[in-house]
């Protein structure tokens, strides 16, 4: 025989690709996870700073007559609001992004391209659970402090 010929089966062909693919995808995910991690971080320090630089102008409104209630309310909305527009312009300006991306990693081959619907939604989720998780520590905080003192303070 002819040492230079090799026998390969199309079902080990498509199993040593699958490999290859999970590897790809491995990466691609703890890539997309850190990228993840990395927008809550960001999202927890602009959540705080914006809070300290706030905390005269709750002040004056407690002062005038703003219940903690009526604060909560007030500060679950708009957190609400950031996450939903953060979630709106990630999905915008990534699904076009994540798409050619997508075109251009599959070298013209056919390929269908599917939408993280699953990824998108616990994206979501997880927004929203840190940004109540925060909001609800912040009135916590702010309901331990003197009025008086928070109008006296400025950031």
């Amino acid at each position: 025989g002819n040492s230079h010929l090799q026998l390969r089966t199309y079902q080990a062909a498509l199993e040593e690709q699958k490999a290859v693919n999970a590897t790809g995808w491995s990466i691609i995910y703890i890539l997309a996870l850190l990228l993840g991690v990395f927008g809550i971080i960001n999202l927890i320090n602009t959540h705080t700073t914006n809070m300290i630089s706030r905390g005269q102008e709750i002040g004056v409104f407690q002062a005038i007559g703003m219940t903690s209630k009526q604060l909560c309310a007030s500060l679950v909305m708009e957190g609400f609001i950031n996450t939903l527009t953060a979630t709106v312009v990630t999905i915008l300006a990534g699904t076009p992004v994540s798409y050619i991306a997508c075109m251009l990693a599959d070298n013209s081959r056919i390929s269908v391209y599917n939408f993280p619907w699953q990824a998108s939604l616990i994206y979501f989720g997880v927004l929203l659970a840190v940004q109540l998780f925060l909001i609800f520590y912040d009135v916590r905080a702010i309901s331990k402090t003197p009025v008086i003192e928070r109008m006296r303070n400025t950031a």
